[in-house]
């Protein structure tokens, strides 16, 4: 008995720090890299619960126990084009980051836990995305996106 327990808590540590590996672990908005694997990983997520609707360039979801990183948006631009985007994060329970990644992969944190802000991109030519990441995470994401860009909310209505 004593060897299936030490297995089982030597597997048990093993997954939670493949996990922090990937940066599932606390959100640290000053050090970018610890959202690195958020432009290469596809989007692999789950919930309990996920309401989403769009209207007139503005996308409103609310979501509980929300885990991974889920692709929300895509920004299509030209040379020189400008975006902005206006965020609202409520985050009650869990850990989330918000990010925008330009079409040349760079990654630029939006939000971690509750924000409110505004900001601005001249991305570049080629696709943009705005992804969040979490880890069993509950709240709500006010989010608009305005500028000469071709703008395209992903996954919206209701999931489970």
């Amino acid at each position: 008995m004593n060897k299936n327990r030490y297995v089982l808590i030597s597997f048990l540590v093993l997954i939670f720090s493949h996990f922090n590996s990937f940066g599932y672990g606390i959100f640290d908005s000053e050090n970018t890299q610890n959202y690195e694997y958020l432009i290469t990983q596809a989007d692999d997520s789950s919930y309990s619960e996920r309401l989403a609707q769009s209207h007139n360039n503005r996308s409103d979801i609310s979501f509980s126990s929300f885990s991974g990183g889920d692709t929300i948006a895509l920004v299509s631009a030209q040379e020189g084009d400008e975006v902005q985007i206006e965020f609202i994060t409520e985050i009650t329970k869990g850990d989330f980051v918000l990010v925008f990644i330009n079409s040349k992969d760079e990654l630029q944190v939006l939000a971690t836990q509750s924000e409110k802000g505004i900001k601005e991109f001249i991305p570049g030519s080629g696709l943009s995305r705005i992804k969040m990441a979490g880890t069993e995470a509950d709240g709500s994401l006010h989010l608009r996106i305005t500028g000469e860009a071709a703008i395209e909310y992903l996954r919206l209505g209701q999931d489970g």
